[in-house]
């Protein structure tokens, strides 16, 4: 650093001194500085971000909408295995129940002699001038209220499922009227073996 003098005062001063500190005369203008000007930043960076987070989204909306329809798919394809199973099941019951009670129909009406029907169309070795009453033994007897109560059950379960599949999705349209066509089939089978004295054979 180098002493001037004051063009003003004449007193000496540092020359890197914008003002003399005697007097307070400007020494020198300060000068602009010739620094370039900052670069910009360039929003290139941020645009790019910006995409790669939409497609991360649109791909991650797109993954979940496609393993939500693959899992409502499996979950009505259980759904529907499921009902096959129960029906089937309740349908084998009902329908061994129908014919049991068919068999003691006819061979109260026609006195004809079974084992497995004995115990229902015959008293004290005479059988029963109304087959109503054959059929009222058969339904009060335990092992066939065991039967009902699982045909009830079974219904239930059927019914549940029923209500799952109700609103298929677009692919099991026609599915769903077949179903529906099962169950009231399925229905109809269960009524006839829980309700003989109102169906006429």
């Amino acid at each position: 650093m180098a002493l001037v003098s004051c063009p003003e005062c004449g007193k000496e001063i540092s020359d890197a001194a914008q003002s003399c500190p005697h007097c307070g005369h400007p020494i020198q203008e300060p000068q602009p500085q010739n620094t370039p000007p900052a670069p910009r930043k360039s929003k290139r960076p941020i645009i790019i971000a910006a995409c790669v987070l939409v497609l991360v989204a649109v791909i991650g909306v797109f993954v979940g909408v496609h393993q939500k329809q693959a899992s409502d798919r499996a979950a009505y394809i259980a759904s529907l295995n499921e009902l096959r199973t129960q029906t089937i099941r309740g349908g084998s019951i009902a329908e061994k129940m129908s014919n049991l009670t068919k068999l003691v129909w006819n061979n109260t009406i026609y006195e004809e002699r079974d084992s497995a029907t004995d115990k229902y169309t015959r008293i004290g070795g005479v059988f029963h001038d109304d087959f109503n009453t054959s059929l009222s033994l058969l339904y009060a007897a335990d092992n066939t209220a065991t039967v009902i109560s699982g045909l009830r059950a079974n219904r239930e379960v059927v019914d549940g499922i029923m209500v799952d599949l109700q609103n298929p999705p677009a692919e099991f349209a026609v599915c769903y009227e077949t179903v529906d066509s099962l169950y009231n089939a399925y229905c109809g089978l269960l009524v006839l073996s829980l309700f003989p004295m109102n169906v006429s054979f």
